[in-house]
């Protein structure tokens, strides 16, 4: 079976992964976040009003407070323990979940050994709007889908 989402469903693919890695053959992911608390220092760092940060400071907690948990959260650091072909996929000009999040992911698969295919797409944001990329998005995921299944 193979694991596959977009967005925070592109988080949880990794987290099946990275957090089980005997269950899945292989894995998709695009738009996703993989280091939470980066997300939230950068929220706080580029959000004026703080509205992003505070909120998921109520919902996630304290990284500064809570390393532990905030590491446990982040597939990105648990990367040596996947075994399987990962697809990642992401638009450059995401402002939900920030590009640089899947860009950090690749360097880590590739550092610890782990085969993946990426497709980054300019002029996205967070999701395939442009009707081209969308048919190479799908059209690349199925062909990784057929190789590794």
């Amino acid at each position: 079976v193979a694991i596959v989402g977009g967005s925070f469903g592109g988080y949880l693919a990794l987290c099946g992964a990275a957090f089980e890695p005997d269950l899945y053959r292989c894995a998709v992911s695009f738009a996703g976040v993989f280091d939470w608390a980066r997300v939230m220092k950068e929220a706080r760092a580029n959000d004026p009003d703080s509205s992003r940060y505070d909120y998921l400071l109520r919902n996630l907690g304290n990284p500064k407070q809570q390393q532990e948990k905030f590491e446990a959260l982040s597939p990105i650091l648990a990367v040596a323990r996947i075994k399987v072909p990962v697809f990642v996929a992401h638009g450059e000009d995401d402002p939900v979940a920030d590009s640089s999040q899947s860009h950090r992911l690749v360097k880590a698969l590739k550092k610890a050994g782990v085969p993946c295919e990426t497709m980054f797409a300019s002029g996205e944001a967070h999701g395939f709007a442009d009707l081209k990329n969308r048919i190479e998005l799908y059209t690349r995921i199925e062909s990784f889908l057929k190789q590794h299944l």
